[in-house]
């Protein structure tokens, strides 16, 4: 069986999330996302990305993520423990960080 390569910070970005109280769910990378956080906020799709490398969506992220736009979702994509905490603690001028990367045209399938 092959061996899942993961994002670099996803490790740190579970850590945080957890000792923030969130229950994280890691997936498997064929669900579309990486983790499935549970927190004061609710329930999201997170989607880790590194910072550090240049990323885009795969074609089955990006179908997972029209698919819960579509049905009333949200699908975030997050990059930094700030990010994931903002997300999990709902600060909004965070979540709206989080949100604009795809208006400034990030986010583009491979």
């Amino acid at each position: 069986m092959l061996k899942q390569r993961r994002d670099a910070n996803e490790p740190l970005i579970v850590e945080a999330l957890q000792h923030a109280g969130a229950h994280v769910i890691r997936m498997d990378k064929s669900a579309g996302f990486d983790l499935l956080v549970i927190s004061p906020r609710g329930v999201n799709l997170v989607e880790v990305k590194d910072p550090s490398q240049r990323w885009t969506l795969t074609e089955n992220e990006a179908r997972v993520k029209r698919a819960v736009e579509l049905a009333g979702g949200s699908y975030y994509i997050v990059e930094t423990v700030e990010e994931a905490l903002g997300l999990a603690m709902n600060d909004a001028p965070v979540i709206l960080h989080i949100l604009s990367k795809e208006v400034r045209g990030e986010l583009q399938p491979c």
